[in-house]
């Protein structure tokens, strides 16, 4: 893994880096040691007129306006759309790449960037979240002009001291005003490839469907175990079997065997039939998304 430097100066105006030339201690003001103020690009946000900011010395913003995922003009609130409310959190906006001002000193203008911004939560009454932050669309699909909150960072950690959960398909209507029409899933999309994209299996869906192929699977081996025994006595009847020679014809053991076998098989042969479609029902319980015991989530996918 690629080792990035504890101290970055680049993008520092000339006036502050001439004045960190003066500092000889690192605990120094400016050094930035037990909390204390730090040289360091701090990009000029690229305000627009309807935005409040709240800002902190360390590239840090709080933005309220319309949406707005990049520049001026990005955004429902670049087309000039209502309702379009947003609050953008942003601790190291344009990331390792921040710059107050170019070579030649010229003073620098910083848009939020999805890509490049380090950590962001993006909160917005209506906007196009996905393709904002360019996520496949998976199973749940790629909605637009819907109210949405995206997090982004290196890690993303959510702990619940007493539980987390992930629910979707609460309400009638979205934020719109649109009656949804069913129940969207989630989607763990690892690495943000939706092409191999399948449900989730059910744990107690799945243990009913394998103790119930456990069951099939020892009941043909009840019946190969009957047909294997009638076999062998068969077999046994055959080498036993003795001709009178006078009256000639067939055995006498083998004309009172032969019909009796013929029944045993008979029965196996049911017991196969009716193995084959208790085969056809479990794979519709429990193999078939229409199935009553289908063993995978109907909404829920991952790859």
């Amino acid at each position: 893994m690629a080792k990035v430097k504890a101290v970055i100066r680049t993008g520092v105006p000339t006036g502050k880096r001439d004045f960190r030339k003066n500092i000889h201690r690192p605990d120094a003001q400016g050094g930035g040691i037990y909390q204390d103020r730090i040289l360091e690009a701090h990009p000029n946000y690229n305000a627009s007129p309807s935005e409040q900011i709240v800002e902190g010395e360390n590239n840090t913003f709080i933005i309220m306006g319309r949406d707005r995922p990049a520049g001026l003009k990005s955004g429902y609130g670049g087309k000039g759309d209502t309702h379009a409310g947003k609050i953008d959190i942003i601790a190291g906006m344009q990331g390792t790449s921040a710059k107050e001002e170019n070579e030649t000193g010229q003073r620098l203008y910083s848009n939020p960037d999805t890509i490049l911004d380090a950590a962001r939560i993006y909160i917005s009454q209506k906007t196009d979240v996905d393709e904002n932050f360019h996520i496949k669309s998976g199973k749940v699909g790629n909605p637009k002009t819907r109210s949405a909150i995206a997090i982004k960072a290196d890690g993303v950690r959510i702990v619940g001291r007493e539980g987390i959960k992930l629910v979707t398909g609460t309400d009638k209507y979205n934020s719109q005003g649109i009656e949804i029409p069913g129940v969207s899933g989630i989607d763990l999309m690892a690495g943000n490839i939706d092409s191999e994209l399948e449900p989730i299996p059910k744990g107690k869906k799945l243990a009913a469907a394998l103790k119930d192929l456990t069951k099939l699977v020892e009941n043909l081996n009840d019946v190969v175990t009957n047909l294997a025994t009638n076999q062998t006595k068969l077999i046994i009847d055959i080498i036993s079997h003795s001709h009178i020679p006078i009256i000639g014809g067939p055995s006498p053991n083998l004309l009172v065997q032969g019909p009796i076998r013929l029944i045993d098989t008979s029965k196996v042969l049911a017991k196969l039939g009716m193995h084959q479609a208790n085969c056809a029902t479990h794979k519709i319980n429990f193999y078939l998304p229409s199935g009553k015991k289908y063993i995978n989530s109907r909404y829920n996918n991952t790859n």
